[in-house]
């Protein structure tokens, strides 16, 4: 069940996230069940080898954002993993604060 109009959350419009994600889920997989039965119909046909042969493999031209509104992500902020290698860790780096021994 959609719900509009009785959420705690709620944008300028008076739509929560949980609901434009329903209903953006929802027409994302109306738009893309057209090429997925037909890539089953394809790799029924073939026995099972379709995967390679679906028309459009690999030649994405597009992309999909989801904008949510909000803060930064979790692993920006809370867990800077001060002593991971760099390429986990991020660019950003944890500085002291007021609370001796407690970086943030």
């Amino acid at each position: 069940m959609l719900n509009f109009l009785n959420s705690a959350v709620s944008l300028c419009d008076g739509r929560s996230r949980r609901s434009a994600l329903r209903v953006g889920g929802l027409q994302a997989l109306g738009l893309s069940l057209p090429q997925l039965l037909q890539s089953r119909d394809l790799q029924a046909s073939s026995g099972g080898q379709a995967a390679d042969q679906s028309p459009g493999f690999g030649s994405a031209k597009s992309v999909i954002l989801v904008w949510l509104t909000g803060g930064p992500p979790q692993h920006e902020t809370w867990d800077p993993k001060p002593f991971a290698p760099a390429e986990i860790r991020g660019e950003f780096h944890s500085i002291e604060s007021v609370v001796p021994g407690l970086r943030v």
